[in-house]
Formats: C-alpha cells, structure tokens, sequence
C-alpha cells in the first residue's frame, strides 16, 4: 500500500467535512490512534485532524490501516 503525502484534503481536491457531533469523538480517536504513524510520514496535526474528520464524516468508521490506505486513494485521485 503507499503511503499517503503529508497534505490537507483541500490541497488534493479533497473537500474538507466536518462530522456530525455524533461522529466528532470517534474522528479525535481515530486521529489520536493515527497520528504516530502519520507524522512518521510528514503529517502535522493539523493535516491529521483535517483528513480524519472527512474520513468519518464520509465512510463513518474505520481502522487506522483503512484511514491511511483512504488518504492515500484520495491523494491518487479518488
């Protein structure tokens, strides 16, 4: 799987979502579990919060692996 580029979803054509207030704890978590592994690949916290809002405000729920594999299919173009 490649690894996905340190941007915000906005600078690949991503629009950025927020979630639901429902969702709102569960993007901060899944986040939090990511953010190691993204920073690892340039990411700031900024990035990581931006891209783990639109992923829960899309898909809804997801593991790390599928959060990041997620990043980089949007960097590729959807």
């Amino acid at each position: 799987m490649p690894e996905p580029e340190p941007t915000k979803p906005e600078d690949v054509g991503v629009a950025e979502e927020v979630p639901e207030l429902m969702q709102i704890e569960g993007a901060r978590t899944l986040g939090n579990d990511a953010r190691e592994r993204l920073r690892a690949d340039g990411f700031d916290d900024q990035q990581i919060d931006a891209w783990a809002e639109t992923f829960i405000a899309e898909v809804s729920s997801g593991t790390v692996d599928q959060f990041v594999a997620w990043i980089a299919r949007q960097e590729r173009g959807g």
